[in-house]
């Protein structure tokens, strides 16, 4: 409810208390027994005795709590409405307290209560919602006067009594009044949880913070953002996070709350369970050291004291009966037969990237030739070449508005590995003259696996050949669907990058298998049967396992 609107229901308020006192439906003894007290740590309506301490409030919106609930105007539950929907619609309307006033119909006055505004044609039963069913009367915040006195001799008073008064002290509370007050305090102010009493969660099982709740419930953001808060800052509660705090609510969270609790809880926290002794053996290095690259894009250059072939250029022969893609003719060991690269690589930062090993360059716009083994950066807020739209939005389903795959989702850069191979020959099943572009892309969910290949970090829409596409180019979302490398800079990763010209790389294949990784690495046959090699997938394929996962694997502890 807006500023404005509050106020003019805090002005009606104070008009229904005033009229009940004036018109004599109340008395003190009526007051007595629907003022508010402490009673057991808890706030109770009905004082026992004018001994008792009230409880006064500085808004008789929350003196009046009561009085909030829905009522039912016609007495058939097809008209609901509340008394601050009802002060709202006058506010809205343009009009203020004026405006207003209380009348009755009957004689009696304490049977029906009427709240009208002339001006917009209202004139409603109250009564229900200001009295009756546990609702007390709206004179809480009054305090009963009761008229007495007694005679005093002034002189015999200075005589018996010392009327020198040096200081007042209050009367000392109790160590548990102190405790009741603290919990009184904390359960009106520790606020509440979001809509269903509990906070919602991913489809991961992930608990997250709804929009707008820090809005409608940090005392912090109340007053660092008043504009843009929900919520009065007098009806505002305890910031819930650390994070979240301000200057004025250092140390005074829920968050610093439970984390002083569990100082004074270690001896119920403990866990008692006798753990299993890991028996496991530490790995020990086989090797007392080893070569080091410290960065991309340098390494060593292998060469052949005499002659210039190291062995990747040898010529070799495939049959006229084989299945061969290049069924007839010869080419180079490396197209011909296929190889493996693998490396040991530790990443030490969020930004470089470039070259881990190559033969020659298979991207080249000049006589490409060869492949490389490479890796990037892609940053989800950075937008991508060819358009207005960023890295992160790629990997966002228009329709749910949700991640298409696991990307960007614990971190604001991914890092990926890809294999590019450049196929110079022809192949037998194809009516072209060769030149294709391998890569080491998958098939993921929501990207479907093709076989044009992103050469650069461009785009390009040129079509070229019976299937509509240009082999050395395509659209720059496939760079997602690369092997990704986890953002750990602690961590050594071992890296299996291969080339096999014999698997079938065919894309005519149900959608489902077209994203699905498992398939492209050939751990799935074209049925969908799980396999350990099916000869289908992708020909380029990189994968990788770290220090840690590989010595646990093979037994060790670490």
């Amino acid at each position: 409810m807006a500023d404005n609107a509050r106020q003019l229901l805090e002005q009606v308020l104070d008009l229904i208390a005033e009229t009940l006192i004036t018109n004599g439906v109340v008395n003190s003894t009526t007051i007595l027994s629907n003022q508010k007290t402490i009673r057991n740590g808890i706030v109770t309506i009905g004082l026992e005795s004018a001994n008792d301490p009230i409880v006064l409030f500085d808004s008789d919106i929350k003196a009046n709590e009561e009085d909030m609930f829905a009522m039912d105007l016609d007495g058939d539950d097809t008209n609901v409405e509340t008394l601050a929907g009802i002060v709202k619609n006058i506010h809205d309307a343009g009009y203020g307290i004026d405006s207003i006033d209380l009348h009755t119909p009957d004689s009696d006055f304490g049977t029906l209560m009427y709240l009208r505004c002339a001006d917009t044609g209202l004139d409603i039963n109250i009564t229900p919602v200001i009295q009756g069913n546990g609702n007390p009367y709206n004179v809480s915040q009054f305090i009963s006067v009761v008229n007495s006195g007694s005679l005093v001799d002034p002189d015999k008073a200075n005589e018996f009594l010392d009327t020198r008064i040096f200081e007042l002290l209050p009367g000392r509370r109790t160590r548990q009044q102190q405790i009741d007050d603290f919990f009184t305090a904390y359960n009106q102010l520790k606020g509440h949880l979001p809509d269903g009493g509990t906070f919602p969660s991913d489809d991961y099982g992930n608990f997250y913070t709804p929009e707008g709740y820090n809005a409608g419930h940090d005392i912090s953001f109340t007053q660092n953002n008043p504009d843009d808060a929900t919520i009065s800052e007098t009806d505002s509660f305890i910031t819930r996070l650390n994070a979240d705090a301000n200057a004025s609510n250092n140390t005074k969270t829920l968050q610093y709350l439970r984390d002083d609790l569990n100082i004074f809880l270690q001896d119920i926290d403990q866990e008692l369970e006798a753990g299993v002794e890991d028996e496991r053996p530490l790995y020990v290095n086989k090797s007392d050291g080893y070569v080091k690259i410290r960065n991309l894009n340098q390494g060593i250059v292998i060469r052949k004291q005499e002659g210039t072939d190291i062995g990747i250029e040898k010529l070799v022969a495939i049959g006229e009966d084989s299945r061969h893609p290049h069924q007839s003719g010869e080419g180079p060991s490396y197209l011909m037969d296929g190889f493996t690269i693998t490396m040991w690589v530790k990443f030490l930062d969020k930004t470089s990237k470039g070259t881990l090993f190559n033969y020659g360059n298979p991207t080249r716009a000049l006589d490409p030739k060869g492949f490389k083994l490479e890796t990037y950066v892609l940053n989800k807020d950075d937008e991508i070449p060819s358009g207005d739209i960023t890295w992160g939005e790629l990997d966002i389903d228009e329709i749910t508005g949700e991640h298409q795959s696991d990307l960007f989702k614990d971190n604001e850069t991914e890092r990926f590995i890809r294999l590019v191979v450049y196929d110079h020959l022809p192949r037998w099943d194809q009516d072209v003259d060769g030149e294709s572009l391998y890569d080491s892309r998958m098939g993921i969910p929501g990207i479907p696996k093709t076989n044009n290949v992103v050469g650069e970090f461009g785009y390009n829409d040129t079509y070229d050949g019976e299937d509509g596409y240009d082999h050395k180019e395509g659209y720059e979302k496939y760079l997602l669907t690369h092997t990704r490398v986890p953002i750990d800079f602690g961590e050594w990763y071992f890296i299996v990058a291969n080339y096999n010209p014999l698997i079938n790389d065919n894309t005519s294949i149900s959608a489902t298998l077209q994203e699905d990784p498992d398939y492209w690495r050939g751990n799935k046959e074209t049925d969908g049967t799980s396999t350990y090699y099916s000869g289908y997938g992708s020909k380029c394929k990189v994968e990788i396992i770290s220090r840690s996962d590989l010595i646990r694997a093979r037994g060790y502890r670490e």
